[in-house]
């Protein structure tokens, strides 16, 4: 049995975890969680590289190797698809490696 302290909402809880089924839906969540994280911070790394492009260049890109000159560094766990690119904004389709978790953004939704 494990013993965890979470805090929510300014409460402090105390969970007890048996081991089995429940161990193990608790660290899938927690991998689920982790790869949604990746592909935010990936989304976010991108969208810095992509706003140094549009002051320099006057306009986003979907070439990779554009932005990675500009700065961007790929993360290993990611692989990063940029669909379209236009003058207001751009989308891209990022999936998370280790769990097969595929997210698309658009930059124009994102504000």
């Amino acid at each position: 049995m494990k013993f965890f302290k979470v805090l929510v909402g300014g409460c402090l809880l105390a969970l007890f975890v048996a081991g089995g089924a429940g161990a193990q839906s608790s660290m899938a969540k927690d991998r689920e969680k982790a790869c949604r994280v990746t592909a935010e911070t990936t989304y976010k790394n991108l969208r810095v590289a992509q706003e140094i492009h549009y002051v320099d260049e006057g306009s986003y890109t979907t070439d990779l190797n554009a932005l990675i000159e500009k700065g961007y560094n790929p993360s290993h766990n990611a692989q990063v698809r940029l669909l379209s690119a236009q003058k207001d904004g751009w989308t891209v389709e990022i999936t998370v490696i280790p769990c097969g978790l595929v997210v698309s953004f658009d930059s124009r939704e994102m504000d």
